[in-house]
């Protein structure tokens, strides 16, 4: 009755009938002291209006009585009144469940009913598997369904629906912790029940301790599933190619690839195979055991027909490979076809001089112009272009891929051809290779021009050794693919050159370079052993500028004909002068080069390019900017880059940010320009994952097993997901959720206040009628 009469006057539609203990409360509720005063206030006032009032005593009590609660009316009606319905509803709390959409996840080495899957499809199988125990929580719970790679988001699901339809897994990486994170600060104050987590534990990084002591401190439970097999994937993987960018026709291009391996037995074969992707010729095959170093396993590619290559490297093995894409990697070559150029200064004519120019004139891939400054001037000099001076200008100096000089005298060149040689060496890319000698090199070239291109320091007066030594190549040589003596071999070198027994293999001419006279740029590429078993360097390598520089501190290798006749002596010449020949090639012959930093490029990182022009007559008919394109060949979308001019120099260069992984054309759109682009170096780039998935595709169950122990969580198997319910924690909570519904904007309040000011102007006409 009561509730009736209540809705009647001021409208409680929102309340539903019967409700019982309703309240009176206010909006902006005034303390009890508050009310006394403005009661003492309104009753005073009201007085003291109508004490000179005349007329009878009772009718202005009545009339003051009448203005006070007006007076009150409206302070209450200020202070909000409102009827307050108490009603309390169920917060469901969360189960977050997280799905690994990572790419590993296309790893097919998950064994269910003895069926081989990928680990994707296990976990589309257990879902739908799994549907009534979903159902069954969703009834309780409210479920979140979250995927997970480098982060986690939400998953759609249906209204009909139990479980999200999947995807393909695409992610590039696998980041646990911070996929934890990101999940958790989307709950806020929201009641946690629990995680369930499907995943192959596969992460870059271990989940951060502020996770786990967060998730200790609110006792939120993580529950995993783990997917793919326990056991080390059977893969074999191609994690680098190395190659040359360029290369000369009918050149050994030496090809590194570095391999991984997981799983495999240790007596398992590999094939390795290195082919032509046009013509599909196998130009290099190699076999390798699991249990031999798979890094730096050295192919040789020998290409008879010019232009731009493209090289397949790919593996192979008997017991199969679960993941077929890390099992190829493509290369690009340019093959130039023309001799190698090399201008050979001698200052006399040593044994090595006899065998050198000889071997430089019979080899048809190499034109040679040979100088010997100690012959008459009747002599003719030698070489299969023959030259009778040394060159003199820029001009004739950039004529020659590679730079050799002998046991010479610094003073027998002029200070200007010092300097044309230093500036072909550093910016034209020419190789320069020293033969140290018992006479001036390297002794009298302290001080010179070209002091800074010697790999050692002062002092240059070399000793000889005493003794003979055995030569042996470094890693880095192999990394190289130089002092390759013996192919049949894995490592490359000839063996009988480390067995003293043979005699011919000892070296007896041999400068002794202290370990404190190599410069901190300086790498060695060889070392000689002696008797006493001291070891030192015997071939250095040193970086200059845009070319290279080599020092050999041996003058008799000629000494090895007398063991295998020509073949070791040919194959370590040739291989040395053919890598320096191939550097100068990035460079000469070319009015410009384009040049990208870093080697390795990654989503997210910038991007140097550069643009160099070295026609003189070229780069003063060009503008302040270049505009290079950009054109992404997988989503055939292209990006505009202006290329900025450095000053007064012939370079223009900027930065790029790629955002996603593919190959990249590089166009010049410049009409001055789009004929000299085709020979300006790479005209396409890779941009790679930077942690890629396939690197590591064992799944790490452990991981998982850690996560759920430390968080009072357990390993769950498909067949025990429908004790879900039962152990994950029930955490609904009540939250009061009353109903307010204010009335001092209602009609029945407005009519009070209305009919209690009638009454006072009433009551105010009659007493002034008695």
């Amino acid at each position: 009755m009561m509730n009736r009469l209540l809705d009647t006057f001021f409208d409680l539609g929102a309340i539903p009938d019967g409700a019982t203990g309703l309240e009176l409360t206010w909006a902006r509720p005034m303390p009890g002291w508050a009310w006394f005063i403005a009661i003492i206030l309104a009753v005073t006032f009201a007085t003291w209006s109508y004490s000179r009032l005349q007329g009878p005593g009772w009718g202005r009590g009545i009339l003051a009585t009448l203005r006070a609660i007006v007076i009150l009316l409206v302070i209450a009606i200020i202070a909000g009144p409102q009827i307050r319905y108490p009603r309390e509803d169920v917060e469901q709390d969360i189960v977050m469940v997280l799905l690994d959409r990572s790419a590993s996840m296309e790893i097919k080495d998950a064994e269910v009913d003895s069926t081989r899957m990928s680990r994707d499809d296990q976990l589309d199988r257990i879902l739908l598997e799994s549907a009534d125990t979903w159902s069954t929580l969703g009834e309780r719970s409210e479920l979140r369904w979250m995927g997970f790679g480098s982060g986690s988001y939400p998953l759609i699901t249906s209204t009909d629906e139990q479980v999200p339809s999947l995807e393909e897994p695409i992610g590039w990486r696998t980041d646990i912790s911070a996929s934890l994170q990101q999940a958790l600060d989307g709950v806020a104050s929201r009641p946690l029940s629990g995680l369930v987590i499907f995943s192959d534990g596969r992460s870059m990084s271990q989940p951060a301790r502020t996770i786990i002591r967060r998730l200790q401190q609110d006792s939120i439970p993580i529950f995993t599933v783990p997917l793919g097999s326990p056991d080390p994937v059977l893969d074999v993987s191609i994690n680098e190619v190395s190659a040359p960018r360029r290369a000369f026709v009918t050149d050994a291009i030496p090809v590194l690839v570095d391999l991984d391996s997981s799983g495999l037995p240790d007596e398992e074969m590999v094939v390795v195979r290195l082919r032509d992707e046009q013509t599909g010729q196998v130009l290099d095959r190699k076999t390798v055991e699991i249990n031999d170093d798979l890094d730096g396993i050295l192919m040789t590619a020998n290409l008879e027909d010019p232009g731009d290559r493209t090289l397949v490297v790919d593996v192979e093995t008997s017991v199969g490979d679960l993941i077929a894409e890390n099992d190829s990697m493509i290369f690009e070559v340019e093959v130039v076809d023309r001799p190698i150029r090399v201008l050979y200064i001698e200052g006399y004519p040593r044994w090595e001089y006899r065998y050198l120019k000889n071997l430089l004139v019979r080899e048809q891939s190499i034109e040679s112009s040979v100088m010997l400054i100690s012959a008459d001037r009747d002599f003719a000099q030698e070489g299969n272009t023959p030259i009778s001076r040394l060159p003199r200008t820029a001009e004739e100096f950039e004529q020659f891929d590679l730079i050799l000089i002998g046991d010479v005298p610094s003073g027998f060149f002029s200070p200007e051809q010092l300097r044309l040689m230093s500036n072909q060496v550093a910016e034209r890319g020419t190789g320069l290779f020293w033969i140290g000698g018992p006479r001036d090199t390297p002794s009298s070239w302290a001080g010179s021009p070209l002091d800074d291109l010697l790999p050692i320091r002062s002092p240059l007066d070399l000793d000889r050794t005493d003794d003979s030594v055995l030569v042996a190549p470094t890693p880095l040589s192999r990394q190289l693919g130089v002092l390759v003596l013996d192919p049949s071999d894995p490592s490359g070198w000839a063996m009988e050159l480390s067995d003293s027994s043979t005699g011919w293999s000892r070296l007896r001419s041999v400068q002794n370079i202290e370990p404190n006279q190599i410069k901190p740029t300086t790498e060695v590429l060889a070392t000689g052993t002696d008797i006493d078993g001291e070891t030192r360097p015997v071939l250095l390598s040193m970086r200059f500028g845009a070319g290279q520089v080599l020092y050999s501190a041996m003058d008799d290798v000629w000494r090895w004909r007398f063991g295998r006749g020509e073949l070791l002596t040919e194959r370590w010449w040739i291989g040395l002068v053919r890598m320096l020949a191939r550097q100068a090639l990035d460079t000469s012959g070319k009015s410009m080069e384009l040049s990208i930093q870093p080697d390795e490029i990654i989503p997210g990182t910038a991007v140097r390019i550069q643009l160099s022009v070295m026609d003189e007559r070229l780069a003063s008919t060009l503008g302040d900017s270049i505009s290079l394109e950009i054109e992404d060949e997988n989503e055939q979308s292209s990006t505009e880059l202006e290329l900025l001019r450095s000053g007064d120099s012939a370079e223009w260069s900027a930065d790029w940010f790629p955002d996603r992984i593919g190959q990249y054309q590089l166009d010049i759109s410049d009409p001055l320009l789009v004929a000299e682009s085709r020979s300006m170096g790479p005209s396409s780039v890779d941009v790679i994952r930077p942690d890629d998935e396939f690197r590591n595709p064992d799944a790490d169950h452990q991981l998982l097993a850690e996560l759920a122990e430390s968080t009072g969580g357990s390993v769950l198997d498909p067949e025990s997901l429908d004790s879900l319910p039962s152990v994950l924690p029930n955490r609904e909570v009540l939250v009061e959720n009353p109903i307010i519904i204010p009335i001092w904007n209602t009609g029945a309040v407005f009519f009070l206040v209305l009919g209690f000011l009638s009454a006072e102007w009433i009551g105010r006409r009659l007493i002034r009628m008695i």
